[in-house]
């Protein structure tokens, strides 16, 4: 990559890989190694991918294995299997300083004439008072019927409700799963192109369904499903696109 000096402590895409890189300054050598200060460069191989990097390293810009658990673990320290459970640990709370501009669900009205329907279902129901001879047993009815109805309710708010998105100024992700967790992202610099679909009444509402595509290969199409402020967030995406897309190599 190729960047301006404006650039160098700032986050940058790259072209190939489209992951998020922080160019920092560095001083120049003569090719033998030796820096403008005289001090010599020396190198060692990191003993967890066998890439090459400096002597003074702490952690390999490879692997990102911190290099000094090895050291920890020949002096009885804790081993590379426990420090990997406490980063485990600790993930969630570096999950949280990740910042994201908008944090929405899918939209309940979406869920609109499933609840209509479930209501009519209920009523239904209830007319069981008015057959003579379904009286006796109607209470047993329509309490069965209510349970089972509200049963359903509380499903498809709870499943509409678990479909979170979340879209930040680098990427978008997208968590689904009642019971299992399932999170879909993918990087706003390899968007290739984008839709937003509104019918009138989503219009009214102001939901909306956007599609994005790009070129990562695991997620190559990520639907943010009937979403509020449609058209905010889509507007945003192609912001910070555009953003990124001027961010020189």
């Amino acid at each position: 990559m190729e960047i301006s000096e404006r650039q160098l402590g700032k986050a940058a895409v790259c072209r190939t890989c489209h992951r998020v890189v922080m160019p920092l300054p560095a001083r120049p050598t003569d090719g033998t190694g030796r820096v403008s200060g005289g001090e010599i460069q020396s190198f060692k191989n990191c003993p967890f991918c066998a890439e090459r990097i400096l002597a003074s390293a702490k952690k390999c810009r490879f692997c990102n294995e911190h290099l000094d658990s090895a050291e920890r673990d020949d002096e009885g320290a804790p081993s590379t299997t426990d420090r990997h459970q406490e980063e485990d640990e600790r993930q969630p709370a570096d999950d949280a300083k990740i910042e994201f501009t908008y944090r929405v669900s899918t939209s309940q009205w979406d869920n609109f004439f499933k609840y209509v329907v479930c209501l009519i279902i209920a009523i239904l129901a209830a007319s069981v008072y008015l057959l003579p001879r379904l009286r006796p047993y109607a209470g047993i009815i329509f309490g069965s019927v209510l349970i089972v109805d509200l049963v359903v309710v509380f499903l498809i708010y709870l499943g509409t409700r678990s479909s979170r998105c979340f879209v930040g100024p680098q990427r978008v992700e997208l968590h689904s799963g009642v019971f299992t967790r399932q999170i879909d992202w993918i990087s706003l610099a390899s968007i290739q192109d984008m839709q937003l679909r509104q019918g009138l009444i989503q219009r009214a509402l102001k939901i909306g369904t956007i599609t994005i595509k790009s070129l990562d290969e695991t997620t190559p199409v990520l639907e943010l499903y009937q979403i509020p402020k449609a058209r905010k967030i889509f507007s945003y995406i192609q912001e910070q696109v555009a953003r990124l897309k001027r961010i020189p190599r």
